[in-house]
């Protein structure tokens, strides 16, 4: 897949394509659909499929506090349309300047100059200054298909019900709308040991631009290695010891006992088990996790 960064002024020839447009942050089932429409379309006109997004996060920008991170950031993003067969990924350098574009404005100078046969879109799309452009104005430039909203359980399928669910720990209710376990990828950094002091292997990983479930221990199943096990993610910041500043993932991967500092693992979050909370001493604490193991991994 072809990835191209778009600054204003946009130049240069661009092949016909068939372009998917939307933040596409988490690739849920309802995204899904619409790229299936783009393959679909490209395949049936004999242009390219192509996606169009925007970065970096639109609500960081536009100083929207409520969200602490992405479902996919970019990097994701990218790998999991190439797995879906798109050929081109457009990436808007989204700033306060396009931000302030009128749809006119960013129709004309935006879209107008990457030769799109078709434009494909969510039925809930908006675009421009203050989210003043919608299909109508698309329609009046290209032929624009429109992919209806999914329900699951009579629940809009949209990027906001997924980050609820996180931040309610209820991550068993997201591949009903994702397809998938909520995934975090991290790189393993170095902790204070506490693990070693528990007789217990763990793998610490900072958020980075992942937002992350509510605080408390959850059942997962961790890929690292080329491999996969189940283990027990903590989500928090260590109340029992030594309070972080911020939040980490802390792993306990079961049957596993490598050192896997500076690796990437990738952990999918299956259920919530329990709340962090504190313990008087690193002893109960211990006593807790094997527990926790027990209950949730008999076999």
């Amino acid at each position: 897949m072809k990835t191209k960064v778009l600054k204003l002024p946009i130049k240069g020839n661009y092949s016909v394509v068939t372009l998917g447009i939307g933040y596409f942050d988490g690739l849920h089932l309802g995204h899904q659909e619409l790229i299936k429409r783009v393959l679909q379309e490209a395949k049936k006109t004999g242009t390219k499929s192509a996606i169009f997004t925007f970065s970096p996060f639109m609500h960081r920008v536009l100083g929207k506090k409520y969200l602490d991170g992405e479902l996919t950031p970019l990097e994701f993003k990218l790998e999991k349309l190439k797995q879906l067969g798109i050929e081109i990924c457009y990436i808007l350098d989204f700033n306060m300047e396009m931000a302030k574009l009128s749809p006119e404005a960013f129709l004309e100078t935006v879209l107008k100059p990457l030769n799109i046969k078709t434009i494909i879109c969510g039925s809930d799309f908006r675009f421009g200054h203050l989210g003043k452009g919608g299909i109508k104005e698309l329609n009046a430039m290209f032929k624009t298909l429109v992919v209806p909203l999914l329900e699951v359980y009579g629940q809009k399928v949209s990027s906001t019900t997924i980050y609820q669910y996180l931040k309610e720990g209820k991550v068993h209710k997201i591949p009903d709308f994702l397809g998938d376990y909520y995934t975090f990828t991290g790189i393993v950094i170095k902790g204070l040991g506490n693990g070693k002091k528990l007789g217990i292997n763990t793998a610490n990983m900072e958020a980075g631009a992942f937002v992350l479930p509510k605080n408390g221990v959850y059942k997962v199943r961790v890929q690292v290695q080329g491999k996969e096990y189940w283990g027990l993610a903590n989500v928090g910041c260590h109340p029992s010891i030594d309070k972080l500043s911020k939040n980490i993932v802390e792993v306990h991967i079961l049957n596993f006992n490598q050192q896997i500092y500076g690796q990437a693992i990738r952990v999918k979050f299956h259920e919530f088990i329990r709340e962090e909370r504190k313990f008087a001493s690193l002893e109960e604490l211990k006593k807790q996790i094997k527990l926790d193991t027990f209950l949730h991994f008999k076999d």
